[in-house]
């Protein structure tokens, strides 16, 4: 009869509890996923989304106006490979604006004397939130079928960790 209760009792709780896991579930976008549906309108006033970077392989930069660090990064990306797409996307919604967009762009460029960052920035935490953007920098490498190649987290060491992961297929 005991034993009835706690079925009962515990039950219905491991039914609602089961019911909710698909929500908890945090899947992370990894190599060879597609690369999820986004759009933003950058710095330059154009859009960029996945539809239009079909058939270019590029580099997607996941970053934020406050990273001091990833102008380094963007520095050294873009002074290692000045011919590639190259697209910088924040994480942080506060970012989110062409005045805001086009301060960062101009302190990235201050930040170095050596070269100016030529990508686009926008701004997307919608989609760094659905690829798991946990720290910046983040780099994604896209192929030109849209999807993942890899997945870079933080600096560079060297200017041959960028083109290694340029390279990967």
């Amino acid at each position: 009869m005991n034993g009835q209760r706690y079925l009962v009792f515990f039950l219905p709780i491991l039914i609602v509890c089961g019911s909710f896991s698909g929500c908890l579930d945090n899947e992370v976008v990894v190599k060879g996923d597609p690369m999820p549906e986004w759009s933003s309108v950058a710095d330059d006033n154009m859009t960029y989304s996945k539809s239009n970077m079909i058939g270019t392989k590029h580099l997607i930069h996941f970053s934020a106006s406050w990273c001091t660090p990833c102008r380094d990064v963007m520095h050294m990306v873009t002074g290692e490979l000045p011919d590639v797409e190259y697209l910088i996307i924040s994480t942080d919604s506060g970012d989110e604006g062409w005045e805001e967009l086009n301060d960062w762009h101009q302190q990235v460029n201050g930040a170095n004397d050596s070269h100016d960052v030529d990508a686009p920035f926008m701004a997307n935490s919608e989609l760094a939130e659905e690829v798991d953007i946990r720290n910046t920098p983040t780099i994604f490498l896209v192929d030109s079928d849209g999807y993942i190649l890899a997945r870079h987290i933080g600096a560079f060491d060297n200017n041959q960790e960028i083109q290694d992961l340029w390279n990967t297929e």
